[in-house]
């Protein structure tokens, strides 16, 4: 019904690819080269790609959570 509503089903992915670093011009730069849809498609990946930079609002270490 959820799906309905919204209009689509839910998308799911073949492949997943996570990079993380800290430098975010470093992390900006692989994402617009070697990352990119253009050099993908070229590797055999299909158009429908998704690329975002993404950082974490919250993290928690195990002291943290004692």
């Amino acid at each position: 019904t959820e799906q309905k509503i919204r209009g689509s089903a839910d998308q799911y992915a073949d492949w997943v690819v996570v990079v993380t670093g800290y430098e975010q011009e470093a992390l900006a730069n692989l994402s617009a080269a070697e990352l990119s849809g253009g050099s993908l498609e070229k590797l055999g990946a299909v158009r429908s790609q998704i690329n975002g930079l993404y950082s974490p609002s919250y993290s928690a270490t195990p002291a943290d959570i004692r």
